[in-house]
Protein backbone atom coordinates (compact mmCIF):
# COMPACT_ATOMS: atom_id res chain seq x y z
CA UNK A 1 0.00 0.00 0.00
CA UNK A 2 1.10 3.73 -0.41
CA UNK A 3 0.10 6.23 1.75
CA UNK A 4 0.61 9.83 1.72
CA UNK A 5 2.11 11.76 5.16
CA UNK A 6 1.84 15.52 4.61
CA UNK A 7 5.26 17.43 6.57
CA UNK A 8 4.70 20.42 7.81
CA UNK A 9 6.75 22.59 10.62
CA UNK A 10 3.77 23.24 13.61
CA UNK A 11 5.22 27.05 13.06
CA UNK A 12 3.86 27.06 9.40
CA UNK A 13 0.28 26.46 10.18
CA UNK A 14 0.33 28.66 13.43
CA UNK A 15 2.03 31.57 12.09
CA UNK A 16 0.18 31.52 8.73
CA UNK A 17 -2.73 29.79 8.66
CA UNK A 18 -2.46 28.29 5.65
CA UNK A 19 -3.36 25.27 3.75
CA UNK A 20 -0.20 24.73 1.92
CA UNK A 21 -0.57 21.77 -0.96
CA UNK A 22 2.96 20.02 -1.71
CA UNK A 23 4.31 17.69 -4.24
CA UNK A 24 5.33 14.00 -4.37
CA UNK A 25 8.53 12.80 -2.69
CA UNK A 26 10.21 10.05 -4.21
CA UNK A 27 13.84 9.21 -3.69
CA UNK A 28 14.99 12.70 -3.30
CA UNK A 29 13.53 13.98 -6.62
CA UNK A 30 10.34 16.66 -5.93
CA UNK A 31 7.77 16.03 -8.91
CA UNK A 32 4.66 18.29 -8.96
CA UNK A 33 2.26 15.06 -9.74
CA UNK A 34 0.28 17.32 -12.17
CA UNK A 35 -0.02 19.91 -9.57
CA UNK A 36 2.09 22.66 -9.18
CA UNK A 37 2.42 23.55 -5.35
CA UNK A 38 0.59 26.68 -4.06
CA UNK A 39 3.54 27.32 -1.54
CA UNK A 40 6.92 25.22 -1.51
CA UNK A 41 8.59 26.90 1.13
CA UNK A 42 8.03 29.83 3.41
CA UNK A 43 10.40 31.69 6.10
CA UNK A 44 9.94 32.18 9.09
CA UNK A 45 11.34 34.90 11.67
CA UNK A 46 15.07 34.59 11.75
CA UNK A 47 15.58 33.19 8.02
CA UNK A 48 14.61 29.44 8.98
CA UNK A 49 13.20 27.98 6.05
CA UNK A 50 10.23 25.46 6.60
CA UNK A 51 9.45 22.79 3.81
CA UNK A 52 5.45 22.02 3.28
CA UNK A 53 5.53 19.03 1.71
CA UNK A 54 3.81 15.59 0.80
CA UNK A 55 6.12 12.20 1.47
CA UNK A 56 4.91 9.26 -0.53
CA UNK A 57 5.76 6.20 2.21
CA UNK A 58 5.14 2.70 0.46
CA UNK A 59 4.56 -0.13 3.24
CA UNK A 60 3.33 -0.51 6.53
CA UNK A 61 2.63 3.57 8.02
CA UNK A 62 3.97 2.72 11.65
CA UNK A 63 4.58 5.54 13.91
CA UNK A 64 8.40 5.45 13.46
CA UNK A 65 7.83 5.88 9.98
CA UNK A 66 6.16 8.53 10.63
CA UNK A 67 8.73 10.18 12.87
CA UNK A 68 11.57 9.26 10.21
CA UNK A 69 9.12 11.35 7.32
CA UNK A 70 8.83 14.23 9.97
CA UNK A 71 12.53 14.25 11.06
CA UNK A 72 13.48 14.45 6.99
CA UNK A 73 11.38 16.77 5.94
CA UNK A 74 13.00 19.32 9.09
CA UNK A 75 16.24 18.23 8.27
CA UNK A 76 15.15 19.38 4.44
CA UNK A 77 14.35 22.37 5.41
CA UNK A 78 17.60 23.01 7.06
CA UNK A 79 19.68 21.70 4.53
CA UNK A 80 21.18 19.75 7.19
CA UNK A 81 22.77 15.78 7.32
CA UNK A 82 22.27 13.45 10.15
CA UNK A 83 24.40 10.78 11.69
CA UNK A 84 24.10 7.67 13.91
CA UNK A 85 26.20 6.05 16.87
CA UNK A 86 24.33 3.08 17.61
CA UNK A 87 24.74 -0.04 19.79
CA UNK A 88 22.06 -1.47 21.83
CA UNK A 89 19.62 -0.44 18.83
CA UNK A 90 22.47 -1.97 16.50
CA UNK A 91 21.24 0.20 13.34
CA UNK A 92 17.76 0.29 14.08
CA UNK A 93 17.56 4.47 13.93
CA UNK A 94 19.54 4.61 10.53
CA UNK A 95 17.14 1.87 9.42
CA UNK A 96 14.26 3.65 10.12
CA UNK A 97 15.77 7.22 8.94
CA UNK A 98 16.84 5.52 5.38
CA UNK A 99 12.82 3.65 5.18
CA UNK A 100 11.85 7.24 4.15
CA UNK A 101 12.15 7.58 0.28
CA UNK A 102 14.48 10.71 -0.41
CA UNK A 103 16.78 10.09 2.66
CA UNK A 104 19.86 10.27 1.05
CA UNK A 105 19.74 14.15 1.41
CA UNK A 106 20.34 14.18 4.69
CA UNK A 107 21.72 10.91 5.55
CA UNK A 108 25.30 9.63 4.58
CA UNK A 109 26.82 7.52 7.13
CA UNK A 110 25.81 5.90 10.36
CA UNK A 111 27.86 3.80 12.48
CA UNK A 112 26.89 0.65 14.85
CA UNK A 113 29.58 0.40 17.75
CA UNK A 114 28.80 -2.18 19.66
CA UNK A 115 31.83 -3.28 20.96
CA UNK A 116 33.81 -1.09 23.41
CA UNK A 117 36.96 -1.82 21.18
CA UNK A 118 34.46 -0.13 17.88
CA UNK A 119 33.91 2.68 20.08
CA UNK A 120 36.98 3.83 20.45
CA UNK A 121 38.00 2.67 17.03
CA UNK A 122 34.65 4.33 15.06
CA UNK A 123 33.85 7.14 17.34
CA UNK A 124 37.03 8.32 19.50
CA UNK A 125 35.06 7.40 22.80
CA UNK A 126 38.01 7.22 25.66
CA UNK A 127 38.95 4.00 27.15
CA UNK A 128 39.34 5.66 30.39
CA UNK A 129 36.01 7.63 29.53
CA UNK A 130 34.56 3.42 29.13
CA UNK A 131 36.65 2.24 32.42
CA UNK A 132 35.21 5.03 34.79
CA UNK A 133 31.74 4.97 33.65
CA UNK A 134 30.91 2.24 31.65
CA UNK A 135 29.34 1.95 27.92
CA UNK A 136 26.02 2.53 29.25
CA UNK A 137 26.49 5.83 30.45
CA UNK A 138 25.47 9.73 30.26
CA UNK A 139 29.78 10.25 29.23
CA UNK A 140 30.15 7.72 26.90
CA UNK A 141 27.16 8.59 24.65
CA UNK A 142 28.37 12.09 24.96
CA UNK A 143 31.54 11.37 23.65
CA UNK A 144 30.02 8.97 21.11
CA UNK A 145 28.11 11.35 19.75
CA UNK A 146 30.45 14.11 19.03
CA UNK A 147 32.59 11.55 17.45
CA UNK A 148 30.00 10.59 14.86
CA UNK A 149 29.68 14.29 14.21
CA UNK A 150 33.05 14.49 13.39
CA UNK A 151 33.25 11.31 11.56
CA UNK A 152 30.26 11.36 9.10
CA UNK A 153 30.84 15.55 8.45
CA UNK A 154 27.16 16.04 10.22
CA UNK A 155 24.78 18.42 11.60
CA UNK A 156 23.27 16.42 13.65
CA UNK A 157 23.73 13.23 15.67
CA UNK A 158 22.09 10.47 18.03
CA UNK A 159 24.36 8.27 19.99
CA UNK A 160 22.22 5.22 21.86
CA UNK A 161 24.07 2.77 24.06
CA UNK A 162 22.08 0.62 27.05
CA UNK A 163 21.28 -2.80 27.78
CA UNK A 164 18.24 -4.31 25.84
CA UNK A 165 18.20 -7.90 27.70
CA UNK A 166 17.42 -10.17 28.79
CA UNK A 167 21.29 -10.64 30.38
CA UNK A 168 23.42 -7.93 31.25
CA UNK A 169 21.69 -6.00 33.85
CA UNK A 170 22.84 -5.23 37.36
CA UNK A 171 21.06 -3.38 40.16
CA UNK A 172 22.51 0.12 39.09
CA UNK A 173 21.68 -0.37 35.01
CA UNK A 174 18.73 -2.95 34.94
CA UNK A 175 17.95 -4.35 31.51
CA UNK A 176 15.85 -1.42 29.93
CA UNK A 177 18.07 1.29 30.66
CA UNK A 178 19.32 3.41 27.76
CA UNK A 179 21.43 6.45 27.63
CA UNK A 180 20.61 9.10 24.89
CA UNK A 181 22.78 11.78 23.61
CA UNK A 182 21.63 14.63 20.89
CA UNK A 183 24.31 16.77 19.66
CA UNK A 184 24.94 19.53 17.30
CA UNK A 185 27.72 21.33 16.74
CA UNK A 186 26.78 24.12 19.61
CA UNK A 187 24.58 21.63 21.26
CA UNK A 188 24.11 18.40 23.34
CA UNK A 189 21.40 16.52 25.54
CA UNK A 190 21.05 13.40 26.87
CA UNK A 191 18.69 11.51 28.25
CA UNK A 192 17.88 7.94 30.62
CA UNK A 193 15.52 6.04 29.89
CA UNK A 194 14.36 2.29 31.80
CA UNK A 195 11.98 0.61 28.91
CA UNK A 196 9.63 -2.14 29.73
CA UNK A 197 9.17 -5.12 27.82
CA UNK A 198 11.47 -7.50 26.31
CA UNK A 199 14.74 -7.36 23.82
CA UNK A 200 12.63 -6.59 21.02
CA UNK A 201 10.40 -3.96 23.25
CA UNK A 202 13.44 -2.36 24.59
CA UNK A 203 14.97 -1.59 20.92
CA UNK A 204 11.68 -0.37 19.34
CA UNK A 205 11.34 1.68 22.06
CA UNK A 206 15.04 3.08 22.05
CA UNK A 207 14.80 3.72 18.09
CA UNK A 208 11.52 5.80 18.48
CA UNK A 209 13.01 7.83 21.38
CA UNK A 210 16.45 8.65 19.39
CA UNK A 211 14.11 9.72 16.58
CA UNK A 212 11.99 11.90 18.66
CA UNK A 213 14.98 13.53 20.47
CA UNK A 214 16.39 14.24 16.83
CA UNK A 215 13.26 15.72 15.57
CA UNK A 216 13.44 17.72 19.20
CA UNK A 217 16.68 19.34 18.59
CA UNK A 218 15.97 20.06 14.70
CA UNK A 219 13.26 21.77 15.67
CA UNK A 220 14.16 23.79 19.08
CA UNK A 221 18.25 24.47 17.65
CA UNK A 222 18.22 28.13 15.95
Amino acid sequence: AQHTLRIEDIACRKDFGQALSGSAWDDGVWNHDCRKPVIDRVWLAGGRRVLYRYAMITGPLSATTRQAAELGALLAARDWRVTCAESCTGGGVAAAITAVPGSSRWFEAGFVSYANSAKERLLDVRPATLAAWGAVSEAVVEEMARGALRAAGADLAVAVSGIAGPDGGSPDKPVGTVWFAWATASAMETACHRFPGDRDAVRQQAVAEALRGLIRLCRNTV
